[in-house]
């Protein structure tokens, strides 16, 4: 009977180390089941996190610094001026900008549109139109379009200066922002002693030419943006650079060539602010005749930011 039971137990023993080998397997599998159901809930709770982080709680508009010369003269009607400002929003936002006001000048009305001026700055609703902007990772950079136009109530002033705007969503929301700075300036006609004969350039330079029709003295630049990127400015009148050119005398019949550069930007905010520059060139006739005319010296970086600039831009702001 003994060697029977002991027969017994040699001939199951394979089968129970089987099962036991087969228990701890699925013991194991258990837990990394477990280990990977906590692995993905811990990711997905991190993703939630970080586009919670991520997002932003309202459109957040980057620096402007514009000059928009509108010439007086025998011009009938109200002086018109375009001007494109940038703003950064979430990937997901589906309003667009309706209405734009400003507390400085309460009485400004003006049509706006994120979908261009199409010929007649038509508006359309956001629902008609696939939503514009460039995307980059959670951001969307979007542009408005404003179509200015001043009438009769500024007919005498020499300048106004913008740098706070209301904006109205499609939705109904509203917010308070800083756009930077906007000058529209009020000029007498244009230079009858210095004659434009064209000009090109691309984002960061600029090649201007004048004839003079008199001989004039230059006595001055002017613009409140010049200090900005005066460090990273390279401008020349016929060769010489522009803080040397009080005095320069040109004959007339000559030409005036002005070539601009604007260099890299120092750092991320810097990098981000759009400068659309028009200082004025003083002159002075023999006769002490005084006239100006109008320079383009601009740093149109078009908003093709990537991810991550967008996102180190927006911490340096303070916006997440």
């Amino acid at each position: 009977m003994q060697r029977c039971n002991i027969a017994k137990r040699q001939l199951l023993c394979p089968f129970v180390l089987t099962f036991q080998e087969g228990g701890r397997n699925v013991e194991i599998n258990r837990k990394i089941l477990k280990v990977g159901i906590f692995l993905i809930g811990a990711l997905v709770v991190l993703g939630y996190v970080g586009v919670y982080l991520l997002t932003l709680e309202e459109p957040v508009f980057i620096e402007h610094y514009i000059e928009e010369q509108l010439y007086t003269g025998d011009q009938q009607g109200p002086r018109q001026a375009y001007v494109e400002l940038y703003y950064i929003t979430n990937v997901n936002d589906k309003r667009v900008v309706s209405k734009v006001d400003f507390p400085e000048y309460p009485d400004i009305q003006i049509p706006v549109s994120e979908y261009g001026m199409h010929g007649g700055f038509t508006m359309f609703s956001d629902g008609q139109q696939q939503l514009p902007g460039t995307i980059e990772g959670r951001y969307n950079m979007r542009t408005v379009y404003l179509e200015f136009a001043f009438g009769e109530d500024y007919q005498d002033a020499e300048s106004i200066e913008i740098t706070e705007a209301i904006v109205h969503l499609s939705d109904g929301s509203v917010f308070e922002t800083e756009i930077g700075s906007i000058n529209f300036h009020f000029d007498e006609p244009r230079s009858e002693m210095l004659e434009s004969r064209g000009s090109s350039g691309s984002s960061y330079r600029t090649d201007m030419e004048f004839i003079a029709r008199a001989d004039v003295e230059l006595i001055g630049l002017e613009s409140p943006f010049l200090t900005l990127i005066d460090e990273n400015l390279e401008m020349t009148i016929n060769g010489r650079d522009y803080h040397e050119m009080n005095g320069m005398e040109i004959e007339e019949g000559k030409r005036v060539f002005i070539q601009t550069k604007i260099g890299n930007a120092d750092g991320i905010e810097e990098d981000f602010r759009y400068l659309k520059l028009r200082p004025k060139l003083r002159f002075i006739s023999e006769d002490s005749k005084e006239e100006t005319v109008s320079l383009i010296v601009g740093w149109y970086r078009s908003p093709e930011y990537d991810f991550i600039e967008i996102l180190q831009y927006l911490q340096q702001k303070g916006a997440l």
